[in-house]
């Protein structure tokens, strides 16, 4: 399993190393540059002061101050100096006593001044420097008054050539580099301890939220994960968290009270029949048999009613129907299903109002329609108040038709109309109303939904209810 802090740790530890070494490298460039720049600048001084002790005489001879106490370090094969001083033709005129074994350098092509590497034996890297110098004429010789006479020898260029033995600047440098890169040794552990606690000490937030989250259950969905203290990158993840938690806990809510509602639902007609056959057993020739039937009957309808609307809305509401579409005549479909409502009407005093258009030819399911309704007229034929009034309207326009059903009841507040489409929701809590589901209401809205209709319930007066359904016209 990938692990955030180990890819974290490895990956900042890599780039720290990879920058420090970087950075050494430049660093040891940069000591290096300075102490040969600083080395070749010494070289040249010392070569200009050893120019001094070149003199020119009257003759045009030249005279070379060499002895020992004047260059102690160029006196033999081991010292650290090597000087040489030569014509432009390539005349050796003047050698140090260090030079006397052969060397062997390659003098620059040109006699201007330059400084380059030479091998001054074996494993004896050497720094050299070469210039070209005119030799002064010594003062002894010159008149009173300094100026040399028009007779005396041109002055002619030498070359100088001044070589030291680089050892003492690789050791240096060695030193440099052992120390980078003990440097750079001690960098890299320390800054792994380093970003292994950082990136444990950051990320405890995470595993704490992590914590917080593992002691969430099914039970304990109602609690929520603190956002105090969170870190910016962790607070729209627990405030997600939280909205799921909410979503999941009133799901669980409803289901646990839609299993209790079923269970409700059931036990009047099982107990019914319980109580019929037990009656029966217990007077088999009684005089009710008859009679006892037909309620048996009766309540297994009841009873099939209710599983068949359950299972109609549990297949709704899990995407398990492909709704076919067809050109429905809704107008028609209204008028088959208000047939078997007339007697109910005609015995609660009902007055209809019917205002549909003579075609109004939706596309959709017609099963699906027929059920959205037949329940929503058997809704209001069924709850609206004794002797009051049901109006079904269908309106077209703008290539919609919307299916409009008005009916008058005093008992519903607005407060309870948010709760109508939800399954064996009540206004009586006590479900004295037997012939009913409560799950009717919710197969509408389900299939509704199913079907990309829109359905809406409003309460347009104190004492009205409205429920309106828009479908896309055919």
């Amino acid at each position: 399993m990938r692990s955030i802090q180990r890819q974290l740790t490895v990956k900042v530890v890599a780039a720290s190393i990879a920058l420090s070494l970087a950075a050494g490298i430049a660093l040891f460039l940069a000591v290096r540059w300075a102490l040969i720049a600083h080395e070749d600048h010494a070289l040249l001084n010392e070569a200009q002061a050893i120019t001094g002790m070149v003199h020119r005489i009257p003759n045009g001879k030249l005279e070379f101050e060499f002895t020992p106490a004047n260059l102690p370090d160029f006196q033999s094969a081991r010292s650290a100096g090597f000087l040489q001083i030569r014509q432009t033709d390539g005349t050796v005129l003047a050698r140090s006593p260090s030079l006397r074994d052969p060397v062997n350098f390659t003098p620059p092509p040109s006699t201007s001044h330059v400084h380059w590497n030479v091998t001054l034996g074996p494993n004896r890297p050497g720094r050299a420097v070469q210039f070209e110098f005119i030799p002064e004429y010594d003062d002894d010789g010159l008149p009173i008054d300094n100026v040399r006479p028009s007779s005396w020898p041109p002055e002619k260029p030498l070359i100088m050539w001044l070589a030291r033995d680089r050892a003492p600047l690789h050791e240096t440098l060695n030193i440099v580099a052992t120390w980078l890169i003990a440097t750079t040794t001690a960098f890299a552990l320390l800054t792994t301890l380093a970003v292994a606690l950082t990136v444990r000490r950051g990320l405890h937030p995470l595993r704490q939220f992590s914590v917080n989250l593992s002691e969430i259950d099914v039970n304990s969905l109602d609690e929520s994960l603190p956002l105090e203290g969170l870190p910016e990158e962790l607070e729209p993840i627990a405030r997600r968290t939280n909205e799921l938690l909410a979503r999941l806990n009133a799901a669980f809510r409803r289901e646990r009270r839609f299993t209790a509602d079923v269970a409700h639902e059931l036990r009047t007609p099982v107990a019914e029949l319980r109580s019929l056959a037990e009656v029966a057993l217990k007077w088999p020739d009684g005089p009710q048999t008859g009679g006892d039937y037909r309620d048996v009957l009766a309540i297994a309808r009841q009873m099939e009613r209710l599983i068949v609307t359950l299972l109609g809305l549990a297949r709704a509401q899990a995407d398990r129907i492909t709704p076919a579409r067809e050109a429905i005549e809704l107008c028609a479909t209204l008028r088959s299903t208000f047939e078997p409502l007339k007697a109910v009407a005609q015995q609660r005093q009902l007055t209809l109002r019917w205002e549909l258009p003579e075609h109004a030819v939706i596309t959709s399911d017609t099963a699906i329609v027929q059920s959205i309704a037949r329940n929503l007229v058997e809704n209001a034929v069924e709850y609206t108040t004794p002797g009051g009034r049901v109006q079904i309207i269908v309106e077209k326009g703008a290539g919609r038709i919307t299916l409009i059903i008005t009916n008058e009841t005093s008992s519903l507040t607005s407060a309870d109309v948010t709760h109508l489409f939800e399954p064996f929701w009540r206004k009586d809590a006590a479900r004295v109303a037997s012939n009913h589901t409560g799950v009717g209401l919710a197969l509408v809205a389900a299939y509704a939904k199913l079907t990309n209709a829109h359905i809406q319930a409003t309460q347009p007066a104190r004492d009205l209810l409205r429920i309106a359904v828009t479908w896309l016209g055919a």
